[in-house]
Order: structure tokens, then C-alpha cells, then sequence
């Protein structure tokens, strides 16, 4: 909770790397492979594209 609270007020790297550890944990626990293909065939993670998605909420367009 702190990692992601951290997160959330600015503390990227630190944060970030907590974050990434235990997600990518869950995804591990749960079987499921982060790493991703985009169509045109770039490779992604999940876990970076989520946690970038978590960090950028605030300034949305729509806020």
C-alpha cells in the first residue's frame, strides 16, 4: 500500500520498482505472461503500461 500510495505522489523510482516486484509476482502466481506484442509486433509489458496508466491518471483529458 505504501509503494502505491508513494506511487501516486510522485516517488517514481522507488515506488515504481516496488510496484513492479509485486505485480509482476501476481502475474507469475497467477500464470499469466506480462510481456506482451503489440500489433505491429512490439513487445510491451503490462505491469509498465499499467503502472504508467496509474501514474498519469490525474492528468487525463477528461479531468
Amino acid at each position: 500500500a505504501d509503494a502505491l500510495i508513494a506511487l501516486d505522489e510522485g516517488d517514481d523510482d522507488a515506488a515504481t520498482d516496488l510496484v513492479k516486484i509485486a505485480v509482476g509476482q501476481l502475474f507469475r502466481d497467477a500464470g499469466v505472461r506480462p510481456l506482451r506484442y503489440s500489433h505491429q509486433g512490439q513487445q510491451y509489458s503490462v505491469v509498465d503500461a499499467a503502472i504508467h496508466e496509474f501514474q498519469h491518471w490525474g492528468s487525463m483529458p477528461w479531468e
